[in-house]
């Protein structure tokens, strides 16, 4: 049996037993950068995104999902994983997929109100090949995450181990005042998550972070010429940690997160340990009264100019700051063209044509503290748009 709807072409058996479900997402961004940036990336227009999901279900124990990515001129595949769930509330994946480890991160890129994420996500890794065994207590209220993966650095995915070393990584989430409003979970929740491993780099995979602005700019790397001697490697126990928070309440949406990374280093025969940390808060108005939540909005009337009808409309805002270890330079960075903060804002409006389709414009400046000989690189200003259609 076929069916297509919102949830993409799905064909199941009549006994509804085994499903295989597609589905398509394009993300279409224009930018411009108005001035002032260093090493500005273009501005114009780029396909950011073009994904293909095949998701299905194999009886009520066993599902999968295959995702690659054909966005940015690159193919790449971004998830392939497979769910086997023990019972009601509990479930192990395993494969490639996100790591449980960032609040911001673990919100699915269609689902972020922003074109791309915030300075705190530099500081969390993406995706990595591993398992994991997530669990549900108190009626959902309370959620953990246990797993085991490769490793990646921050702000990096990780396609195979380049060591035999792994990463825990655990996650724990308890909501409060959890409800139903139409099609949204409102409510708050505070959370913690971490992850722990050894890791260690060599001149040819330093196995370290390097982080950017939204828009793409390089704002710090480490040191790295090729050489033992001259590259910036990691040496030892990488530990990063975060807390965060939500809140949803009637057409408002507010969420905030905190994350620290320490790294042991090592360039040359000199030795030492890094703590970067990075934060976030960003908050929602939906403008036509649909319920917030930290899922897609489904306009209470979608898209359709016939019947006086124009989707749902939601200003946003967010601020963020990643600040670098000064124990970082001179050794293991050059003071003299990495950044040793920078603080970022944003403004923007989204528009749900429907709960698939959005189309969102904002602006957002970035302002550094140090990068240049001597002084400061010169802020970094964004404007941008982007037509979201998933089918």
């Amino acid at each position: 049996m076929q069916q297509l709807d919102d949830g993409g072409i799905r064909w199941r058996t009549t006994d509804r037993r085994f499903e295989v479900r597609a589905r398509a997402l394009v993300q279409f961004d224009g930018r411009a950068l108005p001035g002032g940036a260093l090493d500005e990336p273009s501005g114009g227009f780029l396909l950011r995104r073009s994904r293909l999901l095949v998701e299905g279900s194999f009886g009520r124990r066993l599902a999968f999902r295959v995702m690659p990515e054909f966005g940015n001129g690159v193919v790449v595949l971004e998830d392939a994983f497979a769910d086997v769930t023990f019972g009601r509330g509990a479930w192990l994946r395993a494969g490639r997929m996100r790591t449980p480890f960032g609040q911001e991160r673990a919100r699915l890129i269609i689902e972020q109100l922003f074109a791309e994420r915030s300075l705190a996500s530099q500081l969390t890794s993406n995706r990595d090949n591993g398992a994991q065994l997530t669990g549900e207590l108190a009626n959902g209220r309370l959620e953990y995450t246990v797993g085991v993966f490769n490793g990646g650095p921050d702000n990096q995915s990780l396609d195979r181990n380049p060591t035999d070393a792994v990463d825990v990584t655990g996650r724990v989430a308890w909501a409060f005042r959890l409800r139903r409003v139409g099609a949204a979970t409102q409510g708050m929740a505070l959370g913690l998550n971490g992850t722990t491993g050894d890791q260690r780099g060599t001149a040819n995979a330093p196995f370290l972070g390097t982080y950017r602005t939204s828009a793409g700019t390089p704002l710090f790397a480490y040191r790295a010429d090729g050489t033992s001697a001259g590259t910036t490697l990691a040496a030892g126990t990488r530990t990063r940690w975060g807390a965060f928070a939500w809140v949803h309440e009637g057409p408002f949406g507010f969420n905030a997160e905190y994350v620290q990374s320490r790294q042991a280093l090592a360039r040359g025969t000199l030795a030492g340990e890094v703590t970067h940390e990075a934060w976030m808060a960003h908050a929602a108005w939906t403008l036509t009264g649909e319920p917030s939540s930290g899922n897609l909005i489904t306009p209470a009337k979608p898209f359709d100019p016939d019947a006086g009808q124009w989707g749902a409309f939601q200003l946003v805002a967010r601020i963020s700051r990643l600040s670098l270890d000064p124990a970082a330079f001179p050794v293991f960075a050059d003071p003299a063209t990495q950044a040793r903060a920078a603080t970022a804002w944003a403004a923007g409006l989204n528009w749900y044509v429907t709960r698939l389709t959005k189309a969102l414009v904002y602006y957002e400046q970035t302002r550094f503290t140090g990068g240049l000989p001597g002084g400061d690189r010169p802020d970094e200003r964004v404007v941008g748009i982007r037509l979201q259609l998933m089918l």
